[in-house]
């Protein structure tokens, strides 16, 4: 309970019992109530009421300077012990960020303590390796000794086969001097016709493999044919594509790429294969002949 509810009870109290007393007073006998209500005590009886309060209000006035005391110390203490408490919590925080540190410090002297350990480890461990390696060289050392001879017989071997190998290549040279005549005669042949020696030029003339068009018109004498594959789709000018019906069933004949766009070309009829007439709708397909056995890189993937 409050100090100052603590006063105001024993002030009610004292109060009760004055008033009780009062009416005691009343009943009892007769009296000078002047003298009760207002008598100093110089003859010898009580105080009257008036002093009797003024006293009480004297005590009163006391307590109450004694609360406002107490209340001030109580603040002062308040914010003293508030700053006692923040004081406290920084060396607390400060405190905790030491023991972080010095945690940090021993984990990291422990882990330069397991470096040095293993290293030290590994130094033992190459120590002994050096001495199991030392008995091992030692070991062939003698081996060596003894393979010595062995080897002596070999190089004797080997001189020998050495020779056997310089009149082989000398009979390889020999057959390199008629393979390259054989290959100078064979490009005089393709020059002559105006062929290229290098296979891998010839896969421009190949149309993408798994090519399938359609016939967009043809003339009604067969001599042009227009497609429905251009430039886009890897076609070529010079490419050979053979004319089948719709379904893929017949064969009605072969052209020859005349003119390129990006999504169609221009085809000549190739005479002498012709089966059939061409129409709208005709199925179109890669023709490759024997180009296509010699470079398959250009297959669609």
């Amino acid at each position: 309970m409050h100090t100052v509810s603590k006063i105001f009870v024993v002030l009610v109290f004292s109060l009760c019992v004055i008033l009780m007393s009062i009416s005691l007073m009343f009943v009892a006998e007769p009296t000078n109530w002047r003298k009760v209500i207002d008598n100093d005590g110089t003859d010898g009886k009580p105080l009257g009421y008036k002093q009797l309060i003024q006293a009480k209000n004297t005590d009163n006035e006391t307590l109450r300077a004694i609360n406002d005391d107490w209340t001030e110390r109580l603040a002062n203490a308040k914010v003293d012990r508030e700053n006692a408490v923040k004081e406290l919590t920084q060396q607390k925080q400060d405190n905790q960020d030491k023991i972080t540190q010095m945690q940090r410090e021993v984990d990291e002297a422990r882990d330069k303590m397991r470096v040095l350990i293993a290293h030290i480890n590994s130094e033992q461990e190459q120590a002994n390796q050096l001495a199991r390696e030392n008995i091992v060289i030692r070991e062939q050392m003698n081996g060596l000794i003894v393979a010595r001879d062995r080897e002596v017989k070999k190089n004797i071997q080997a001189t020998d086969e050495i020779e056997e190998t310089e009149r082989r290549i000398a009979a390889m040279k020999s057959k390199d001097e008629v393979l390259s005549a054989e290959l100078g005669r064979v490009k005089s042949v393709l020059s002559y016709l105006d062929l290229t020696p290098e296979v891998a030029s010839y896969g421009a003339l190949i149309p993408p493999i798994g090519l399938v068009g359609r016939v967009l018109a043809a003339d009604p004498d067969r001599k042009m044919v227009e497609i429905s594959l251009g430039s886009e789709d890897g076609v070529r000018i010079g490419h050979r594509f053979e004319v089948q019906s719709e379904d893929g069933s017949a064969y009605l004949g072969r052209v020859q790429v005349a003119n390129l766009f990006k999504d169609k070309a221009i085809c000549e009829n190739i005479e002498g294969f012709e089966n059939g007439v061409y129409s709208k709708g005709n199925r179109v397909v890669p023709l490759y002949g024997d180009f296509g056995k010699l470079d398959r890189t250009y297959e669609r993937k």
